[in-house]
């Protein structure tokens, strides 16, 4: 009996540390978004200014389950969180989320582990799906229903 208390708290800690490292990565991640946000603002750059053409939208006539992605994340980077919605909503699901998870990473390293990490959930995943596949299904009835265009 015994045994098995030590086991589950050794794995319970295992699960801790692992869950500290993936934390630790998303402040790296941040730290570099924190560069780009500031690239963004520091060079005079837009969306057309790249180049980047949708091949799906350009060659078959419909919007592609990611077209507007790189517009999302350039208004989200100056600050304009409802245009990012507007152009993919999944870009500001993703911010939140992360938002949520650093924050609650946070809380549980500053409390010595007595706040639990966020939990990882499937739903996480499929809730980003069904915003991809709702943007990309809203767009493509507009285009081809009603000759109405998304994005200009």
């Amino acid at each position: 009996m015994k045994d098995k208390i030590v086991y589950r708290s050794r794995m319970n800690v295992g699960k801790n540390i692992l869950e500290y490292r993936i934390w630790l990565a998303g402040v790296l991640a941040g730290a570099l978004a924190a560069v780009g946000i500031v690239l963004v603002h520091a060079v005079p750059i837009r969306v057309s200014d790249l180049g980047m053409d949708c091949w799906i939208h350009r060659t078959g006539g419909i919007y592609c389950p990611g077209c507007g992605m790189t517009r999302a994340l350039f208004a989200m980077a100056r600050g304009r969180v409802l245009l990012s919605a507007w152009y993919h909503p999944a870009v500001l699901y993703g911010a939140i989320l992360y938002g949520a998870f650093m924050i609650r990473g946070l809380a549980a390293v500053c409390s010595g582990g007595r706040l639990p990490f966020m939990r990882w959930r499937i739903g996480y995943v499929y809730g980003g799906i069904a915003l991809i596949l709702g943007q990309f299904l809203a767009k493509n009835v507009l285009l081809l229903g009603f000759h109405l265009q998304w994005m200009p």
